[in-house]
C-alpha cells in the first residue's frame, strides 16, 4: 500500500517540483509551500501505515512539528545571517532522521529483517 501511495500522490508532485524548477519566475511563498508539502508527504505513509501505538504516533507528529517550525524559523528570520541556511538544515534532518527511524522500526518488514540481525549479530558472539 504505501508504494502505491508513492506512486499516486507523491510521483505528481515531483515531476511538477522539477518544471517548476525550469520555471522563470521565482516565487519563494509556493517554494516555502511545495517544501513544506514534501515533507508532508514524506512524513506521511510511515506514520499511517506504521504500526506503533496511537502515542508514538502523535509523538513523532508533534515532534517532528517542533522541529519543521524551529527550521522553518531559521530560513524565514535568517537570525544568524549565511550560517542559516545550514541551521535550517540541521534542525530539520537530524531529528527527522530520527523520528522516522523510530517509525519505520514499527514496521511488519523493519522488525523482521530487525530480527534477522539480531539473531546473526548473537550467533557472532556480538550481542
Amino acid at each position: 500500500m504505501s508504494s502505491l501511495f508513492r506512486i499516486i500522490v507523491v510521483s505528481p508532485q515531483v515531476i511538477d517540483n522539477i518544471v517548476t524548477c525550469y520555471s522563470s519566475q521565482v516565487k519563494p511563498r509556493r517554494n516555502q509551500i511545495r517544501i513544506g508539502g514534501s515533507l508532508i508527504l514524506l512524513i506521511l505513509p510511515i506514520i499511517w501505515f506504521g504500526n506503533g501505538s496511537p502515542s508514538t504516533k502523535l509523538g513523532i507528529i508533534f515532534g517532528l512539528t517542533a522541529w519543521i517550525i524551529i527550521g522553518s524559523w531559521f530560513f524565514v528570520a535568517y537570525p544568524i545571517g549565511g550560517y542559516s541556511h545550514a541551521a535550517f538544515h540541521l534542525t530539520l534532518h537530524l531529528p527527522l532522521a530520527y523520528y522516522l527511524f523510530i517509525a519505520s522500526s514499527h514496521l511488519d518488514s523493519s522488525i523482521q529483517q530487525m530480527e534477522e540481525a539480531a539473531c546473526i549479530l548473537m550467533e557472532a558472539g556480538k550481542l
